[in-house]
């Protein structure tokens, strides 16, 4: 019995951990990356190849069964795939592992994977790999705008070109 008590606590202190270690990427340091140069801010540049969380909505490319193993991620449902679509750098192309799919869902949800700029890309900027999808909680809802506020994140600076940000710990929220 002991043994299981301490295997569970270490398994929800590591699920706890990964949650908060992988930097949260807002949508307002994503449209700093220059289109037509197809270049990006030095702080955007050293995330590429890294594993972050990002908000956003799912748009499907393809369903099945309620499941997607493709879809965009954009900052609002409101950017949906339309005339004229979104910018290039307001869209995130997300590649679930091979075998592996999330469910179907049209709410805030958080997509954390392996973050890649794509310079070959006219339709996405950026890829997300490997990821993990979750929903939102309600409270964390206001990180989806490119003005949100960045309570409950700490922050190098507050400047509009600063949008990388970690989540608080409870200490100091």
């Amino acid at each position: 019995m002991r043994s299981l008590i301490c295997c569970l606590i270490s398994l929800y202190s590591a699920a706890t951990l990964a949650e908060t270690r992988a930097p949260v990427l807002l949508w307002n340091a994503l449209s700093e990356y220059k289109l037509a140069e197809k270049s990006a801010p030095r702080k955007l540049a050293a995330l590429d190849g890294q594993v972050v969380r990002i908000p956003g909505y799912m748009i499907p490319l393809e369903v099945k069964n309620d499941q997607t193993s493709e879809f965009l991620l954009l900052p609002s449902l409101a950017n949906c795939i339309h005339v004229p679509p979104p910018p290039a750098n307001q869209t995130v192309h997300v590649k679930m592992s091979a075998g592996t799919s999330a469910t179907v869902s049209w709410k805030p949800i958080w997509v954390e994977g392996r973050f890649k700029i794509s310079k070959d890309s006219p339709e996405a900027s950026f890829e997300l790999g490997a990821p993990k999808v979750a929903t939102f909680s309600p409270s964390e809802a206001t990180t989806l705008l490119p003005t949100a506020p960045t309570q409950g994140f700490d922050c190098q600076g507050r400047d509009k070109n600063e949008a990388v940000c970690a989540p608080r710990s409870p200490a100091t929220n």
